[in-house]
């Protein structure tokens, strides 16, 4: 019988925490799920402790790339190899409270219009120690998908959102995660056409900060490397891109022309009013910064 849940843990060289997520996963009070690992052929010692859980569960199932395709492609190939009626993307070094996954199924099961349920988080350090404050996410409860969609783009902070546990049928249905920066706000973009964003009220997530060795993936560029990029040339005005990228997303999800027309404007005003400075301010410093090298 097919799992309720799948779990896709994509990973690439994750020595260092696979064991603490995997454990914490393993865990969980809710047991009815697969996990799916994709190893995006790690050179450390990750296969090998993979292939060791593995081998004592059998709800585990590891896959290894021959070739590392990037993040996208491993986010993007846990997603497909799963079956469950519900996928949640686990990251290979956060972990969750025991009871994460069965008050998320709980709240899902009871609000059929909701297509994703996450919790608040907590950021912890790469000792595990809680730092700062918690972060909510974005909460999208809006009845109408122009509500869902203004909401959206009105919060960036989703990082909380895209590690909650969704409808597989509506994951498999938006665009697959590209290697572009902000993919993860493109994604949710699309995925709350589809319906409500739900949140459970406490902090059952915890996301390990990354070591500054790896937070090269904090700028567009590096973040696109990250990803898998394969040719990658400076990012200007990353906002206005990432807008004109979640606009695609509404002809994706076969939104009319005329709601399409009245959600790219709004999408437009909100730009307007809150990214174009950005955009701008960072613009006019990469210059200034490229002037000053040439001097």
């Amino acid at each position: 019988m097919q799992p309720l849940v799948s779990i896709g843990l994509p990973v690439y060289n994750g020595e260092n925490y696979v064991r603490e997520a995997l454990d914490s996963l393993l865990a969980q009070s809710y047991e009815n799920f697969e996990l799916i690992i994709s190893d995006n052929a790690s050179t450390d010692a990750t296969g090998e402790i993979c292939r060791e859980y593995a081998a004592r569960d059998p709800r585990i199932r590891y896959d290894r790339a021959a070739q590392n395709k990037g993040a996208s492609w491993n986010f993007n190939r846990v997603l497909e190899l799963s079956g469950g009626e519900f996928f949640m993307w686990a990251g290979h070094d956060d972990l969750w409270h025991p009871d994460y996954i069965s008050k998320c199924v709980a709240a899902l099961s009871a609000d059929k219009d909701a297509v994703l349920c996450h919790s608040e988080g907590q950021p912890i350090t790469t000792e595990g120690e809680a730092v700062g404050e918690p972060y909510i996410g974005i909460v999208n409860e809006g009845e109408t998908m122009r509500e869902r969609w203004r909401n959206t783009h009105e919060n960036w902070e989703i990082h909380a959102a895209i590690y909650g546990v969704m409808r597989t049928e509506t994951a498999k249905k938006v665009a697959p995660i590209e290697t572009y920066a902000s993919a993860d706000l493109i994604l949710i973009s699309e995925i709350a056409l589809h319906g409500k964003i739900i949140q459970i009220p406490e902090i059952l997530q915890f996301k390990r900060l990354a070591p500054l060795e790896e937070a090269r993936y904090k700028s567009p560029e590096g973040m696109m490397e990250y990803l898998g990029a394969t040719k990658i040339n400076k990012v200007w005005m990353h906002r206005f891109k990432v807008m004109r990228k979640c606009i695609a997303g509404l002809k994706h999800s076969g939104v009319s022309s005329a709601d399409t027309l009245k959600m790219s404007g709004d999408i437009f005003l909100i730009y307007l009013k809150s990214q174009l400075s950005v955009d701008v301010k960072e613009l006019i410093k990469s210059q200034l910064t490229r002037f000053s090298r040439k001097k």
